[in-house]
């Protein structure tokens, strides 16, 4: 594992209220923790991998999530939790299904987002990002999209919105911490 990094990017998302929770013998580890020490420690996607593969990856609110973790090389995987199983899939978008279940193409959401990304071969701008991403938000009486990400790889840089409020858009950088 790298010493420093400030080369990698996750999300966080949720998926049912099933527990997700490891049980293999290994140390646990609670998700949250685990996010932090990918940020802090591992410099590619294959580092974070490892990591998560050393421990048992825990939830304290017994329900499941998945990370979408990225590093600069433009390398994208989502990691996941089945049966107590650490699930790897390369991919470089994302929404709240189960990306190593065939149910995730059913979602109309994730489909938009593959069309649209290919439609642009891959390629939008901070705006047409963050705009796809309020056309696949879901904003229904109980459920409702809570954060949104747009990751700018060559700055280091993330733009984030809370609540679908586009008006209130986010720049993290690394210096915004420093």
């Amino acid at each position: 594992m790298a010493e420093t990094t400030n080369q990698e990017e996750l999300s966080c998302l949720s998926l049912d209220y099933t527990d997700m929770s490891q049980n293999t013998g290994k140390t646990g580890l609670y998700l949250p923790v685990a996010e932090r020490a990918i940020l802090d420690k591992c410099a590619s996607v294959d580092e974070a991998i490892e990591l998560l593969k050393s421990y048992d990856i825990k939830t304290m609110v017994g329900m499941s999530f998945h990370i979408f973790i990225t590093d600069k090389t433009g390398r994208s995987v989502v990691a996941e939790w089945v049966d107590g199983e650490l699930k790897i899939v390369e991919a470089d978008q994302v929404t709240n299904f189960y990306m190593s279940s065939e149910t995730h193409s059913q979602c109309d959401r994730y489909n938009t987002l593959v069309q649209r990304l290919s439609d642009k071969n891959r390629v939008l701008t901070e705006d047409e990002a963050m705009t796809l991403l309020m056309d696949v938000s879901q904003d229904y009486e109980v459920i409702k999209t809570q954060w949104s990400i747009v990751y700018d790889l060559d700055n280091f840089k993330l733009y984030f919105v809370s609540d679908m409020d586009t008006s209130n858009i986010y720049e993290i950088s690394r210096e915004t911490f420093m």
